[in-house]
């Protein structure tokens, strides 16, 4: 499976505050500074960073399958293109339909601390034919820290939707839902930026080996970043 790294830009919001002057401000009623954005190669390296893991996620459960003794009974083991599920709960070799329960787990440690990690899912039958897979998973990010900006999920990033497996082509459809909060490093408290997914459906087909992305990520302050 081929991937094209996404290029996202969006545009830097920061936020003022000013004191008055007609008269002294007590303690109790004085403004604090207004947080300020992330900066947007860090927002973009997040981004990208879930991209990765889950495309990786997807890969390696296509990759790491084991052929059960009984696959081949069901025509499943000259389809370069199939998965190969480690978990087949039924399989029945006469009529050739296979049931897929597979799962991938992988946790990777951030460039200064800190760890992102997947869980995933694949789920549905397949037969001599293909057939159309449910994926789902979620992204946890936890104080995944890199260039003084801290990242954490809120509470993590999901995908959800469906792998289409045939003979000549493999599609990939996925919707992808949550948010993560990027805040400045210990000592620093103004900077923050909270980033949520909205309508982002990611597309994937063989027949022509790229993606078709559409939807956003934004971020608040730090703009909007468009798939």
């Amino acid at each position: 499976m081929k991937i094209r790294s996404l290029m996202l830009v969006c545009a830097i919001v920061v936020m003022t505050a000013c004191a008055g002057t007609s008269s002294p401000v007590s303690p109790s009623s004085s403004s604090s500074a207004a947080p300020v954005a992330a900066p947007s190669s860090s927002i973009q390296a997040t981004i990208n960073s879930v991209l990765s893991s889950l495309v990786g996620a997807i890969n390696s459960t296509k990759n790491q399958s084991q052929t059960k003794s009984i696959a081949p009974s069901a025509g499943l083991t000259d389809r370069a293109l199939f998965v190969e599920p480690r978990f087949i709960t039924t399989c029945n070799a006469n009529t050739g339909v296979c049931q897929v329960n597979e799962s991938f787990e992988q946790r990777e440690g951030c460039l200064s601390g800190g760890y992102s990690s997947v869980t995933s899912q694949l789920t549905g039958s397949i037969n001599a034919n293909g057939g159309t897979l449910n994926w789902s998973s979620h992204t946890s990010l936890v104080d995944c820290s890199s260039g003084g900006w801290v990242t954490n999920s809120t509470p993590y990033l999901s995908a959800g939707g469906t792998l289409g497996l045939f003979a000549q082509r493999t599609t990939v459809n996925l919707t992808l839902g949550g948010g993560f909060l990027v805040t400045n490093a210990p000592g620093t408290p103004n900077g923050r930026s909270e980033c949520n997914f909205s309508g982002v459906l990611l597309q994937w087909d063989s027949t022509s080996g790229s993606w078709s992305n559409s939807g956003s990520v934004i971020c608040t302050p730090g703009g909007t970043f468009k798939f």
